[in-house]
């Protein structure tokens, strides 16, 4: 890559040694962050996606339904 004085930088590509480490440090601390995360964001959250955003969205605008 190269940097704006001319030189170039190495390619951070992760060795799969690195991805094994990295994987293994997320499942050991994601169940510990996730605890204190609020339940309104979506991005990058476990078993949450842009449509699950979108629902929640809909539904707090939607007015409510009387019984």
């Amino acid at each position: 890559m190269p940097k704006g004085d001319g030189r170039e930088r190495p390619l951070g590509i992760p060795t799969v040694h690195d991805r094994v480490v990295q994987e293994a440090l997320r499942m050991v601390l994601e169940p510990i962050y996730e605890e204190d995360f609020s339940d309104d964001p979506f991005g990058f959250r476990l078993n949450r996606s842009t449509h699950d955003a979108i629902t929640s969205v809909y539904q707090r605008l939607s007015p409510a339904q009387p019984s």
